[in-house]
């Protein structure tokens, strides 16, 4: 049917050019096929349910896509405007339509090119050409026909304007509503930009300026929803809690994450309506304003999720938060803190001394830890892809009081924490004498030493010298029958005696070799007397060839330990059991009953004289003077 119209009206004006067939009713003729083909589109377009403004996010499939249906109407408007008879009707419901008052929203996006706004419409037609060819038609009805009156540009920017705070309080609600049942399905964001978008374009094509002074603004409405805390009695349906601005690594303001999706760049949008109202002065004044609110909601969004895993880590039960995911948001919390800093530096030093203060192992987690020998980032926190130490060297570089170039209190810090929330309770949940467990007894015991290199705090020499000498987990430092040290199992290539030297190189009156060489001779003492009361009977003639064996060798590492540390109560037992009065009897028997001074056949298997032996342990009882000058020499007490 419209293909027959446009054809008649087509030929119509052909022939009226030409000078054949003149008709009187044919313009009224046009005149009543435009009207009827502009109701019959106006009924077509009314009956859409779209909302460009309101239909985003899972609500936007809840009404049939109708754009196609919609594009043909207004292409077609604009056939039958041109070759038909314009409608003003129609005309106007396509100006509103095409400039985003509508149904369907026409813009793509919106940049800012040479300081001007360049809309880049969603298809292949020319939106800005053809709204202003509406406007053309509708301005050459009231001039072609007389006494016919038709909305012109202000009318029309009224209209439109009208239509945008409609929608807004119809987005406000459904918003509230979905709030209301918990169900988020409206896209905020995109609402919001395809309602600014529209503001732009009805002021580029109407203007801003509301000649029938009735403070009718586009840029006002845009703005209300890009800064609502920056105006003077913003409206309420435009309070939305959307986020538009953030800060970059530098602390500078940026677009926020949350619009890079949506092709919206909103800072020069602002900087751009900003500058169009009141200039380059009124952009300087605002701009400060704009960083100022970022930066205190900046603040408060860091603030709440400190606190969130602050509540967290505070159960014990089920509830507790994940260490992993704790970790992970308080290094968001690290970034977002150095990023306030650069943004105000003269207020931000609270910012890293928080920072300082978590990095150092005040707070809840440990961040630093030893690799046993050399300070390193923890490995969860390597994991998450933060290197902890050097972010902490560039915080405490940033901070005012590194001035000075004092890191004493910091390493003191680092290394406190580290001893008393990492080395501390692991060393105590090893179980005694569980060789399973001695790699970290020693790798605890490396650590502890790499302490004292970071701080020089001699409670961590103290650990390692009352471990060694006192034994609570392992033994380290046995004792060979020559009487010298030799270490128990070589763990990590762990040399305890080397570790005993280095303690007394350090500190030679707290660590003292002769005070170290007493505690582990009289522990190995204690071992060898619960070997000889556990494994020889008290009754002689219970003890054969076996016990022999091991009586034997346990003199001998007696006699060992005494040369290590010549204490007289270590002979005790050597001169009981070979004067007759142990468990072992020593000498031959005549005839099976009478004793004989000769030395039992069964010595002669290990090569043992006990009468030689005992005149050895007797002569190092009486040289007891000067075997202790010797071990005092050798402990460096004389020198």
């Amino acid at each position: 049917m419209l293909n027959h119209v446009l054809l008649f009206a087509g030929r119509y004006r052909d022939y009226q050019r030409d000078g054949k067939c003149p008709s009187t009713t044919g313009p009224h003729n046009l005149a009543i096929a435009s009207e009827a083909l502009s109701d019959a589109a106006l009924r077509m377009y009314h009956q859409f349910p779209n909302d460009s403004v309101r239909h985003t996010g899972k609500h936007e499939t809840s009404v049939p896509d109708n754009r196609r249906a919609l594009r043909i109407i207004l292409d077609n408007t604009l056939k039958v405007g041109r070759l038909v008879h314009p409608s003003e009707e129609l005309l106007e419901a396509a100006v509103i339509e095409s400039c985003g008052g509508g149904k369907c929203h026409w813009l793509q996006k919106v940049e800012v090119v040479r300081g001007f706004f360049q809309f880049i419409p969603d298809g292949h037609f020319d939106l800005l050409g053809e709204i202003q060819e509406l406007l053309d038609l509708l301005q050459g009805m009231e001039a072609n026909e007389a006494g016919k009156i038709v909305k012109q540009g202000d009318l029309l920017r009224e209209d439109l304007y009208f239509s945008l705070l409609a929608k807004r309080q119809a987005l406000f609600q459904q918003i509230a509503e979905d709030q209301k049942r918990g169900r988020p399905y409206t896209d905020q964001h995109a609402s919001v930009i395809r309602f600014v978008q529209a503001c732009l374009l009805g002021a580029e094509v109407f203007s801003d300026v509301d000649t029938r002074g009735r403070g009718h603004s586009f840029y006002r409405l845009a703005l209300e929803y890009l800064l609502p805390g920056l105006l003077v009695a913003p409206d309420p349906s435009a309070a939305l809690s959307l986020r538009w601005f953030d800060f970059d690594a530098g602390g500078n303001v940026c677009v926020h994450p949350g619009c890079a999706g949506y092709h919206f760049d909103v800072l020069a949008i602002v900087e751009k309506i900003i500058g169009d109202q009141a200039g380059r002065a009124g952009w300087l004044q605002v701009s400060p304003n704009i960083k100022e609110s970022v930066y205190l909601q900046y603040i408060a969004d860091t603030e709440t999720a400190y606190e969130e895993v602050e509540n967290g880590l505070r159960w014990t039960d089920i509830r507790r938060m994940d260490d992993m995911d704790a970790r992970r948001r308080l290094i968001g919390c690290f970034r977002r803190w150095i990023i306030s800093y650069h943004a105000f530096p003269e207020r931000g030093q609270v910012f890293l001394d928080r920072c300082v203060h978590e990095l150092t192992g005040n707070g809840r987690y440990l961040w630093l830890w030893h690799t046993p020998d050399k300070l390193a980032t923890h490995p969860d926190s390597h994991a998450l892809g933060y290197d902890a130490q050097t972010e902490l060297r560039n915080i405490y570089h940033l901070a005012i009081h590194s001035e000075t170039g004092d890191e004493e209190p910091l390493r003191r810090n680092i290394a406190s924490n580290l001893f008393n929330k990492s080395i501390l309770p692991e060393y105590q949940k090893i179980k005694a004498g569980d060789e399973k467990q001695r790699p970290d007894a020693v790798r605890l015991l490396r650590m502890a030493l790499a302490n004292y290199r970071l701080h020089a705090d001699e409670q961590y020499l103290d650990f390692i010298f009352h471990e060694l000498t006192e034994e609570v987990k392992f033994c380290w430092i046995d004792i060979t029958e020559e009487g010298r040290e030799k270490a128990f199992t070589t763990t990590n290539g762990f040399d305890p005696s080397s570790v005993l030297r280095g303690l007394h190189d350090i500190n030679t009156q707290r660590y003292r070799l002769y005070q170290a060489r007493e505690r582990i001779a009289g522990r190995r003492h204690v071992n060898q007397l619960e070997r000889y009361f556990m494994e020889i009977s008290e009754f002689r003639k219970e003890n054969r060839r076996p016990e022999r064996e091991i009586a034997i060798d346990i003199l001998c590492k007696i006699k060992g330990i005494y040369r290590y540390f010549p204490k007289q109560e270590f002979l005790e037992l050597p001169l009981r059991e070979l004067t007759g009065r142990g468990r072992i009897r020593w000498h031959a028997l005549l005839l099976g009953f009478f004793p004989l001074t000769e030395n039992h056949f069964e010595n002669r298997f290990f090569g043992f004289e006990y009468k030689f032996e005992r005149f050895d342990f007797k002569r190092l009882l009486e040289n007891n003077y000067e075997e202790t000058q010797r071990v005092l020499r050798e402990t460096g007490e004389l020198s």
